[in-house]
């Protein structure tokens, strides 16, 4: 620390660049700070550095530092170091950056993050810093001012105390009982789960926080079941089993909002979300029509047949998807990607995919499309495909479903008798049958260099080129988009060839043993689920991807 402080004494009032001469490791009495990576100007982005603590710095119990609730265990750190810095870090008058730090944590849903990696026994912070300039000269004396709190901000907020057991203990047992969950459903013939007194609804369109007024969530009699948690004891709740299930209802009666959580239950969420045991089998994915995205070399013949011009179709190309062939390609890449349960809603689907009604049968003789209506029942007997369907007018799904929802006033009843008493139940299947080819990654045309997350929702791949994520609903962090990004960038300049589903897979599985080492020292990151790597490479121009 000392020779810290000494350094930043020598270059004071120095041009700013002189900040470059702290890059290293220095000794705090109960840390080791390290600056990664300096800025070289006021205005560039925050100086990126870490703080790291040994088994003996931090003192917390054995029992937290293992790989399996690194997750729970590195949220509680992230949010005792974002507290500390809000009660104090002084402020910091200057130019571009100065003095501000910041540390990139969860939303409602736990994920992996760069900024927390449990090393070992060692707790590793990784952080941004606005290094303070007056115009682009050194304030010394305000950074030291900077450095003196960050040392009290960890020994108040982030070295163990016996005051903080109790929140940690229960955080880290919820995710373990989240995590119980989602092997019991697997084991036990379930796709998703439910539980009596969840809050759906969020607070509105631009927040993930809970709507206060919520009807809570109460299921059907019919449908309940109770579950033995390890932590949490007993609970009951709606169990959606493996097969179609069908939702119906009124407008605004909660059938989007019913199936909004069940795309997000692929993620843990955090107490107090109100969707804490609302878990959905972690390989679904949400289907929906993308009008205008990129197919690379997708077999969608099962669902569209030979196109005019000749068009094939079994290994489809485009650079201007219809609605259609976007969701055709997104259902056979989404099995592709191991995907066991698919997720619809008609309110975003394209209709002629979904169906084709009874006189434009006898009306269009040439139509090319297979409706999902006839390969839904395919996809589970050839698959053990399941899927959850949100209807408004699509009766003929009522024939095909296993169990049909119906939400009044957002409370749920099950009525698949009922259903079937007016509709029959019927098998509407097609002949065709799913072979699901994987696809390699066989040439990168363009490495895509300069890729970088503009927001949550968008990517820039190059000066005019943007790739919107909005249609991935199921990200749910910027942390993601930046590390797409990443991973692009890397993949693209190191020329990564293989089988898609691998490449995916093996960074995935990569990050969550060792931490985002390969991906260079950005604290911004949060990992996606390895289906979202495969989904973002489908959508780039100049990747060849094909059979």
């Amino acid at each position: 620390m000392k020779t810290l402080f000494n350094l930043i004494a020598e270059i004071d009032h120095h041009g700013y660049k002189a900040y470059s001469r702290l890059k290293g490791s220095y000794y705090f009495p109960n840390f080791i700070l390290s600056f990664l990576k300096i800025q070289g100007d006021p205005f560039a982005p925050p100086s990126i550095a870490q703080i790291r603590l040994q088994e003996s710095q931090h003192k917390y119990p054995a029992k937290y530092l293992q790989k399996n609730i690194e997750v729970p265990f590195g949220d509680f750190i992230l949010e005792r170091f974002h507290e500390g810095l809000t009660s104090l870090l002084p402020k910091i008058s200057g130019s571009g950056n100065s003095g501000l730090i910041y540390v990139s944590r969860n939303g409602q849903q736990l994920l992996k993050r760069s900024s927390f990696l449990l090393s070992g026994k060692d707790i590793v912070i990784n952080f941004n810093i606005g290094l303070p300039a007056e115009g682009r000269r050194i304030k010394g004396q305000a950074f030291i001012k900077m450095l003196q709190s960050l040392q009290d901000l960890v020994q108040k907020f982030v070295i163990y105390q016996p005051g903080y057991e109790a929140k940690l203990q229960n955080q880290v047992n919820l995710y373990l009982d989240q995590e119980y969950l989602r092997s019991y459903l697997r084991e036990n013939g379930y796709v998703a789960f439910i539980a009596d007194g969840a809050i759906l609804p969020r607070a509105s369109g631009q927040s993930e926080k809970p709507l206060k007024t919520a009807i809570p969530f109460r299921s059907p009699e019919s449908m309940r079941i109770t579950i033995d948690l390890p932590f949490s004891g007993k609970i009951t709740g709606m169990a959606i089993p493996k097969g179609i299930t069908v939702i119906i209802g009124g407008g605004f009666h909660g059938k989007s909002t019913l199936l909004k959580a069940l795309e997000r239950g692929v993620y843990n969420h955090r107490r107090g979300d109100g969707r804490e045991l609302v878990i959905t089998d972690n390989t679904a994915v949400k289907i929906r029509a993308e009008d205008g995205r990129v197919i690379n070399h997708v077999d969608i013949s099962p669902f569209i047949g030979t196109l005019p011009q000749g068009v094939d179709t079994k290994s489809f190309s485009t650079l201007n998807a219809s609605g259609s062939t976007s969701q055709a390609a997104n259902v056979i890449e989404a099995l592709e990607a191991g995907a066991k349960l698919l997720l619809f809603d008609e309110d975003v689907s394209a209709t002629n995919f979904l169906l084709r009604d009874k006189l434009m049968e006898k009306l269009v003789e040439k139509e090319p499309i297979t409706p999902f209506l006839k390969m839904c029942k395919n996809l589970y007997n050839n698959l053990e495909v399941s899927t959850i369907l949100v209807v408004g007018s699509l009766s003929d799904y009522l024939k095909i479903a296993d169990k049909v929802i119906l939400m009044e006033e957002y409370i749920p009843r099950e009525i698949t008798s009922k259903a079937h008493l007016y509709t029959g139940k019927e098998t509407l299947e097609a002949s065709l049958s799913f072979n699901v080819k994987p696809r390699e990654i066989k040439k990168w045309q363009k490495s895509y260099s300069k890729v970088k997350a503009k927001d949550q929702f968008t990517l820039q791949l190059e000066k005019d080129m943007y790739l919107n994520l909005r249609y991935l609903e199921q990200l749910c962090d910027y942390g993601q988009a930046a590390f797409l990004a990443r991973m692009i960038k890397y993949l693209g300049e190191n020329q990564i060839k293989g089988k898609l589903k691998d490449v995916a897979y093996n960074i995935w599985y990569e990050i969550n043993s060792e931490g985002f080492a390969r991906f260079g020292v950005d604290p911004s990151f949060a990992l996606p689920r390895w289906q979202e790597m495969i989904f973002i490479l489908n959508r780039i121009p100049g990747i060849l991807i094909t059979y």
